[in-house]
């Protein structure tokens, strides 16, 4: 990102931006010397430099009836990020009890193509904390095609996070076959078509994810109500199988 992008999402006007790095790089000017320097008209660069000595980023040196305006050093910037950090940290906690009250409507994100799948994969390791559970449908085949989108550090991440999974397959691949304490399964009876589609379900926080490897589409529902109902019909079946 340019510095004039990352100094905008700081809060600083464009003219603002303008004076302050012209400042910078030519050292101590007037505002004749800025309207130069800047082409921006003078209501403007007097607009600027009131604004900037006000949050502290610029000074004014008076000698004799002329005014000389200097930059601040970069460092004061530091100054305005931790401060904007702070009232946002203020205010995060209740974002989030907004956002955990909202209406219980569900929540439909729809995704296409392989990057879908990946996405899909990405929230669930995204939305779980450490030590949280997630369950899953699918069968071995599923499960093959599915390795083929799996981000890059997706296994990493969900190691470090230690998330324990149960899954309802009808066979293993060979790596699952390997030990790992963090997983367990149950397998439909023989014969069973439950898993035919190409589609698995996962099952984690508030959300019910879809994932159609034939098609490349994904789905995520997010909803407590809905994840209550369907964890509640995994672990069901999970116990008589």
């Amino acid at each position: 990102m340019e510095k004039t992008e990352l100094l905008k999402n700081l809060g600083l006007t464009k003219g603002e931006i303008k004076v302050y790095l012209s400042l910078l790089e030519h050292g101590p000017s007037l505002i004749s010397h800025l309207v130069r320097q800047t082409s921006f008209h003078r209501p403007t660069i007097y607009q600027a430099v009131r604004s900037l000595l006000k949050k502290g980023l610029i000074s004014e040196s008076p000698k004799g009836k002329q005014k000389f305006y200097s930059a601040e050093p970069p460092e004061k910037l530091q100054f305005i990020f931790d401060s904007f950090k702070s009232e946002f940290d203020s205010i995060l906690p209740e974002l989030n009890n907004i956002y955990e009250n909202q209406s219980n409507r569900p929540v439909i994100k729809f995704f296409e193509g392989g990057q879908g799948i990946t996405a899909l994969l990405e929230d669930i390791v995204r939305t779980l904390k450490r030590g949280d559970t997630y369950y899953r449908y699918n069968s071995k085949k599923v499960f093959l095609e599915l390795e083929k989108y799996l981000p890059s550090d997706f296994l990493e991440k969900r190691a470090a996070k230690q998330i324990q999974r149960f899954v309802i397959t009808d066979d293993l691949a060979e790596r699952q076959k390997k030990s790992d304490y963090n997983r367990a399964y149950k397998f439909v009876p023989e014969g069973s078509t439950i898993l035919d589609e190409s589609i698995f379900e996962a099952i984690y926080g508030n959300k019910v994810a879809f994932g159609d490897i034939e098609n490349k589409v994904a789905v995520i529902v997010e909803s407590p109500t809905f994840a209550k109902l369907q964890r509640s019909i995994f672990k069901s079946l999970y116990e008589r199988l």
